[in-house]
């Protein structure tokens, strides 16, 4: 496990640092300018989704270290609370740059002059590493409903041959595994799986990865770009 020391220092020293594109929506047709206009708050809502996974990610460790101290208890809750806005802020981020892609086709002069292989490579590196990114959004969201009934809670839980098989203890036809913290991993069953996602440097690398890849990909009509054909003379 990373510590709290180590994120404070890699993000103070600039690691991590984004600069948000800053479009010239007034360069294109008026018909354009809403839907333009929409793509810069989804840029600037990107940025602050990776924030958000920051802060998380901080919580989360600072939380994890202090689970054994007088106030163990209360800081193993506050962990649990990390967890789930990180998974609720990396889905929000993935959701992002698929309603970013979407907005694009409503502006076709703007969107012509897009990099659309990094747009591409950006969401594929952010799906190869964030397969189930919905599945564990959607188990936190409706935790309550997933398993208001029987039904819906045998639907949603491991059967005790899957539970074996990943060494989770079966005491019975069913397990129901709901927001599972073990080590540095955040776990819960859905529809069946047994999902989990990583907390650490690692993954807010790859965030980082995926919104630099994405913000080049706007250099052309970005006003901050020394790459830009918009910058004022």
């Amino acid at each position: 496990m990373s510590t709290p020391e180590t994120l404070r220092k890699r993000h103070e020293a600039g690691e991590w640092r984004l600069s948000i594109p800053a479009l010239d929506f007034s360069s294109f047709p008026l018909q354009e300018t809403e839907t333009i206009g929409l793509i810069q708050n989804h840029l600037i809502a990107l940025g602050g989704y990776f924030e958000d996974v920051t802060a998380a990610f901080f919580l989360f460790d600072t939380a994890s270290l202090n689970t054994r101290s007088p106030a163990g208890k209360r800081w193993m809750l506050w962990a649990y609370v990390a967890a789930r806005d990180a998974m609720m802020s990396i889905y929000h981020f993935g959701k992002t740059l698929e309603y970013i892609k979407s907005c694009g086709k409503l502006a076709p002069e703007f969107r012509s002059r897009i990099d659309q292989s990094k747009l591409k490579n950006a969401r594929k590196i952010f799906g190869k590493n964030f397969p189930v990114f919905v599945d564990i959004r959607t188990a936190i969201a409706h935790s309550a409903d997933l398993t208001s009934s029987l039904e819906k809670a045998e639907a949603t839980a491991l059967s005790s041959e899957q539970a074996e098989q990943i060494g989770i203890p079966s005491f019975g036809k069913k397990v129901l595994v709901r927001n599972h913290i073990e080590g540095n991993t955040f776990s819960t069953t859905f529809e069946g799986k047994f999902i989990r996602q990583e907390i650490t440097p690692a993954v807010q690398d790859i965030l980082f990865a995926v919104i630099s890849e994405f913000y080049e990909a706007f250099n052309e009509v970005n006003l901050r770009s020394e790459a830009s054909s918009l910058r004022p003379t």
